[in-house]
C-alpha cells in the first residue's frame, strides 16, 4: 500500500539561519576521533561547518539528484535545500578537498515533526523518536559512484547517532538503495510513500538497530567488515551496548573469518 503525502507543500529555509545552526548545534557531540575512522580509500569524512561547503552539498544533491531522475523540471540546487538542514548533522566525502558525497542526520525528540513524517505517520511500532536518529539525503557525485565511498557515508551515520544517544536509524529508500540497505542491515518496513521532493517516487521505510548491527545479526560478514572495521574498537570501548558473551563471541567469529583486521 502507497501512503500519498499529507502535506505536499514545499519548505524552504533561510541558507543563513541553516548555516549558524549547523555552526552551533549545541546537540552535537564529540564524533569518534579521526584516527579512529581514518580515511576510506581517498575519502575523508568531515563535518560541513560553513556556507561555502554547504552550497556545495546543496549542488550535489541536485547533480546527484537529478541525473536519477529525482528532481522536477526547471528545479535549481537552491530547491534542494530545506528546514531540516537547519538542525542536522551533515556529514561530507571528501576527495583531495572535493566534496565526493553527502548524508544528513538528525535527532527528532518527542513532538517534533520528522522529515518523513511530511508522507507517513511514524510508525506506532517503532521505538521511541528520542531513541531514533533520522538518515536522509545520502548521495554521491556521479563521478565517485563505487569504490566503496557508500560505505563510508553509512559508517559517518553510527557514531554521531550512538554519540547523541540514539540506538536505531530509520531512512526512506527507493530502487537499488532500497536493495543496498537491506544487504547493509536495514530492515524493510512494507511501509510505502511518495516522497514529493524527490519527483513523487515510492520509497520505503527503513529501520537499522545498531547493537544488531553491531553483534551481527541481519548482516553478512562482507557487509559488516565494511560498515565496522574502522570504528568497531571505538563502539566497543565506549560501552555503548552491554555486550554478552555470546554477543562477543559473534563478534571474535567474524573477526577470525579473516575479513576484519583489528
Amino acid at each position: 500500500m502507497v501512503i500519498i503525502a499529507r502535506d505536499t507543500k514545499k519548505m524552504t529555509a533561510n541558507d543563513s539561519v541553516i548555516v549558524a545552526a549547523i555552526q552551533d548545534n549545541s546537540f552535537r557531540k564529540i564524533m569518534y576521533p579521526r584516527e579512529k575512522f581514518g580515511n576510506s580509500l581517498d575519502f575523508e569524512y568531515v563535518y560541513i561547518t560553513c556556507e561555502d561547503e554547504y552550497n556545495e552539498i546543496l549542488k550535489l544533491r541536485h547533480q546527484a539528484y537529478s541525473l536519477a531522475g529525482k528532481t522536477p523540471q526547471g528545479a535549481t540546487y537552491l530547491d534542494m535545500k530545506d528546514q531540516f538542514d537547519r538542525d542536522a548533522v551533515i556529514v561530507a566525502a571528501k576527495s583531495r578537498g572535493e566534496i565526493a558525497g553527502s548524508v544528513r542526520i538528525m535527532f527528532p525528540n518527542s513532538g517534533t515533526m520528522t522529515e518523513h513524517g511530511r508522507f507517513v505517520e511514524y510508525p506506532k511500532e517503532f521505538p521511541p523518536v528520542v531513541q531514533v536518529a533520522e538518515v536522509s539525503r545520502l548521495c554521491v557525485a556521479p563521478k565517485f559512484s563505487g569504490g566503496g565511498i557508500i560505505y563510508g557515508l553509512m559508517t559517518s551515520m553510527f557514531i554521531p547517532a550512538l554519540t547523541n544517544g540514539r540506538r536505531y536509524i530509520f531512512s526512506g529508500a527507493a530502487g537499488k538503495l532500497l536493495n543496498f540497505y537491506e544487504k547493509c542491515g536495514g530492515q524493510r518496513t512494507g511501509i510505502k510513500y511518495q516522497n514529493t521532493d524527490l519527483a513523487g517516487l515510492v520509497h520505503e521505510l527503513m529501520l537499522w538497530d545498531i547493537f544488531d548491527l553491531v553483534t551481527a545479526k541481519n548482516i553478512d560478514a562482507k557487509h559488516w567488515k565494511k560498515l565496522l572495521s574502522k570504528i568497531l574498537a571505538f563502539i566497543v570501548e565506549n560501552k555503548f551496548f552491554p555486550l554478552n558473551e555470546q554477543e562477543l563471541s559473534k563478534i571474535e567469529e567474524y573477526k577470525n573469518l579473516g575479513l576484519l583486521k583489528t
